[in-house]
């Protein structure tokens, strides 16, 4: 496999498991107080476990939040717009 190809499918795992974090409070606590056993579990590489470990979880928690209610605020205007 090229270099290319292998740093595509890091960055999809990497993708994967933040956005399991973001859609599941009780995965997102086991990965950020245990990100290596974590991410060897789910087949992360030394780098990207490392990068795992650099993100403050409180910034997470946070960014998630203000994520969710600006899709629940664009999905209504979405729908909203859409009715008329």
């Amino acid at each position: 496999m090229n270099e290319r190809k292998k740093g595509e499918i890091t960055h999809a795992k990497i993708e994967q498991t933040l956005g399991k974090a973001m859609l599941d409070p009780k995965f997102q606590k086991m990965l950020f107080s245990n990100p290596e056993r974590v991410g060897k579990e789910l087949g992360l590489n030394e780098s990207s476990i490392e990068l795992i470990k650099k993100i403050d979880p409180r910034v997470f928690v946070e960014f998630t939040k203000n994520l969710d209610a600006r899709l629940k605020k664009d999905a209504a205007l979405i729908i909203f717009c859409a009715a008329y």
